[in-house]
């Protein structure tokens, strides 16, 4: 039998597969290129993945996967979109005919590969990124006006479209059930374990994300200035505000006690987490952030200032969480750095939980059975 054809569609996680490729990705890309690599090892799929274009071949295999080339992108522009390049990926989205298409985070992308998908009568997967995938309203990165509004709606019709949503908590399966009238499938977030949990020497406190004003940076910089005592470092790649970062890096490079990095290769940013005495994460709303399954499988507490998925910070004892009060930020820093007892509860907590729960080569199995589930439920059955 025909190994399972599935297709995954991003256009900036390329440099994952290649790490000489310098540019800024997400946890959207993190999560579809662990799942893909995965996915590769079992001869039972094949896996293909449409990226952008950063100069490589038009066809090129890593990790098992065939990886195509698609739309350009350049540096200070997320994407160059032109009619002439989408009905040039639509056409490769065609010719390579998977079985199932799979894309994350909310975008005009959602819409096209969408009816791609259901003009050759093909499956599609969306995946939930943030919690703003879900809600009613534009999110905060889409562009305002007309442009932004288009690529809302177009992104809402891909959604409604798919044969299958996968969110990543209970949440934002609620508000997809109460606000689209579908049924998610909950899919934590996962990666790679060492099998190394040896706890290193803890250096600093760490904050980790793209530089962009819904991450709240300026929060991070408030607490290192409030604690002039501690070490800080701050790993703040540049997004597409050029003058925001600009703004954010003078401002911690003022401060005598913070360290400011602009980039880390993926492949070396756990060694910051590992080093981190706690990981503080300052968004005004995300998802489930990569960045908290970092912390917790290099034994780091979190402190968050607004994200919480489902109450898992207090409940699992892995954190604390403000609930958006800057002074509650503080005052729990505070407790964080002077309770050594607790802090070493949370950090055993923390790595048990991040193995138990988000651990890829676990979670793979579970997502075999939903793609099989999807395209051919009689094999669940053998």
């Amino acid at each position: 039998m025909k190994p399972v054809k599935v297709c995954f569609v991003s256009f900036l996680a390329y440099p994952l597969f290649n790490p000489a490729v310098n540019f800024e990705f997400g946890g959207a890309e993190v999560q579809l290129y662990y799942l893909a690599t995965e996915l590769a090892k079992d001869p039972r799929f094949e896996v293909v993945f449409m990226t952008g274009d950063f100069g490589q071949a038009a066809r090129e295999t890593r990790e098992g996967v065939t990886i195509y080339k698609l739309i350009k992108i350049s540096k200070g522009i997320k994407y160059i979109k032109t009619a002439h390049e989408y009905l040039r990926m639509a056409l490769l989205l065609k010719k390579v005919d998977a079985d199932v298409y799979i894309q994350r985070a909310a975008a005009l992308l959602t819409g096209v590969v969408a009816m791609a998908a259901k003009a050759g009568r093909n499956k599609f997967i969306y995946m939930a990124a943030h919690d703003q995938d879900i809600m009613p309203e534009k999110p905060s990165w889409m562009l305002p006006g007309l442009v932004g509004d288009a690529t809302w709606r177009l992104y809402k019709t891909g959604l409604k479209m798919a044969d299958l949503v996968v969110v990543q908590h209970e949440r934002q399966k609620e508000a997809l059930k109460e606000l689209y009238g579908k049924d998610g499938h909950i899919r934590p977030s996962a990666h790679r374990f060492s099998g190394n949990n040896d706890v290193v020497s803890k250096e600093f406190i760490l904050w980790v994300a793209r530089c962009e004003d819904w991450k709240q940076p300026d929060f991070f910089l408030d607490l290192a200035q409030h604690f002039p005592a501690e070490s800080f470092c701050m790993v703040c790649p540049r997004s597409h505000d050029v003058a925001l970062f600009e703004k954010i890096r003078a401002e911690a490079m003022r401060l005598p006690n913070m360290r400011f990095v602009d980039y880390v290769p993926f492949d070396e940013i756990d060694g910051y987490f590992a080093k981190a005495r706690i990981f503080v994460n300052t968004s005004a709303r995300e998802g489930f952030p990569n960045t908290f399954i970092q912390a917790m499988k290099t034994k780091t507490p979190i402190l968050s200032l607004n994200v919480n998925p489902d109450g898992i910070l207090e409940k699992n004892h892995l954190g604390r969480c403000a609930n958006g009060d800057p002074s509650l930020l503080k005052h729990h820093c505070e407790s964080m750095i002077s309770d050594e007892q607790r802090w070493n509860t949370m950090s055993a907590t923390a790595y048990k939980y991040a193995v138990r729960h988000h651990d890829i080569r676990c979670i793979i199995e579970d997502d075999k059975t939903m793609l099989l589930g999807l395209i051919r439920p009689d094999e669940l059955d053998q």
